[in-house]
């Protein structure tokens, strides 16, 4: 479902089907450290273009995986803190909608030159078109 702008309860719906993608982000980051280190110790030229071939492969699942993650209509801001940030407007202006993985459900929004430390609650009414049946911001 990618949209030119998104709520927060859009943002909401998606995050199953988020965390199952992130998690094969992970997977694929865990396998390309592993192929990294092996490539470091080879002790030959063969065994060295044999493990380079391997580390190939693992590095073109993990930019799938990263691809498949933003055709969702977000950006992967960082892969180690499952950090997502989603095209949104706040009363009009441009702003990105920020979740995390371990969150329950999106509950920032910053600027957009802004980051992560810049996130600021997001209050009921600023988003167009929002989910009511969604529970108040600052609750559960």
């Amino acid at each position: 479902m990618e949209k030119d702008y998104y709520t927060p309860g859009d943002v909401d719906q998606l995050l199953p089907e988020i965390k199952k993608l992130l998690e094969e982000v992970s997977v694929n980051k865990r396998k390309m450290q592993v192929k990294q280190a092996e490539l470091q110790s080879t002790s030959s030229m063969l065994e060295y273009v044999k493990v380079k071939r391997g580390l190939d492969t693992v590095l073109a699942d993990y930019w799938r995986s990263v691809e498949n993650v933003e055709s969702l209509g977000c950006v992967l801001k960082s892969d180690e803190d499952g950090l997502l940030d989603f095209p949104g407007l706040r009363n009009g202006e441009e702003v990105w909608l920020c979740w995390r993985m371990g969150e329950d459900r999106v509950r920032f929004w910053h600027g957009l030159h802004e980051g992560f430390m810049g996130r600021k609650p997001i209050v009921p009414g600023d988003f167009k078109e929002e989910d009511t049946s969604r529970p108040p911001y600052g609750l559960v």
